[in-house]
């Protein structure tokens, strides 16, 4: 179910329907996280946004990709 809302979210931001993200596409989903309820995960979303700067966003996006980077080899 996760999986899927995310493949929406994105089609969302790609196909234009906000204004904020129009003039991004097309996007590419580069770091995500679970949470159990909608509601938590765009708590975390908006936090995220919050912040505003790429120190902080970077980080999350490189920490990501080395962790599944090392889980493809210890699979």
């Amino acid at each position: 179910m996760q999986l899927q809302y995310r493949e929406i979210r994105l089609a969302q931001h790609n196909a234009g329907r906000n204004t904020s993200t129009k003039a991004g596409a097309p996007w590419t989903l580069r770091y995500s996280e679970t949470y159990p309820i909608t509601q938590l995960a765009r708590k975390r979303e908006a936090e995220i946004k919050r912040k505003k700067s790429r120190k902080y966003i970077e980080p999350l996006i490189k920490l990501a990709s080395t962790t599944q980077r090392l889980f493809m080899f210890t699979s």
